[in-house]
């Protein structure tokens, strides 16, 4: 779930839930609270479209005074979650991609913990969860058989460990 926030900040909460039975956890910010804009008191309209056309969803807001802001939607060198911790893209990878049968999910565990692997649609619906379990420190390697699972098309592939939460795209060819 996407919203805007009272100062023209956007916050993601991803469901851990079902979706019929939807449970949301803390939030991370997309867009951080902007400073200029701490006394409009109204939150930013948000939409999204695929504005450049390189088949993924980039987000265009409006803020309280008018001004339109397009944020493409680019593969992150890392995501600041609360402004405090850092994390990098390369510390989960998806191989080979695009993929057509089998794909591996590889991360890298700085301490045990609970590792859970959903898979989404670009519109945000959830598909698949082929991983959920405590995994111990090192290299997490985990294969998923994609054959029978998911038809042809763009997903966005969230590894939650502990409190990060890591997103990578993954295109599947048939």
């Amino acid at each position: 779930m996407v919203l805007g926030g009272w100062y023209s900040d956007i916050r993601f909460y991803s469901n851990t839930g079902t979706n019929a039975n939807p449970a949301f956890e803390e939030y991370i910010y997309l867009v951080l609270p902007d400073s200029q804009t701490f006394l409009n008191g109204n939150p930013p309209r948000i939409a999204f479209a695929d504005w450049d056309g390189d088949a993924d969803l980039d987000m265009i807001t409006c803020d309280y005074y008018g001004s339109v802001f397009l944020r493409e939607n680019v593969t992150p060198t890392g995501v600041a979650e609360h402004g405090s911790q850092v994390i990098q893209a390369h510390e989960f990878t998806i191989s080979p991609n695009p993929a057509v049968n089998r794909v591996v999910f590889r991360s890298r565990l700085a301490e045990s913990s609970f590792i859970q692997v959903d898979v989404y649609t670009v519109d945000g619906r959830h598909v698949a969860s082929p991983f959920h379990d405590y995994a111990e420190t090192g290299t997490l390697e985990i294969t998923w058989d994609i054959r029978q699972d998911l038809p042809t098309g763009v997903y966005l592939v969230n590894l939650k460990r502990g409190s990060s939460l890591l997103t990578q795209k993954l295109l599947l060819m048939r």
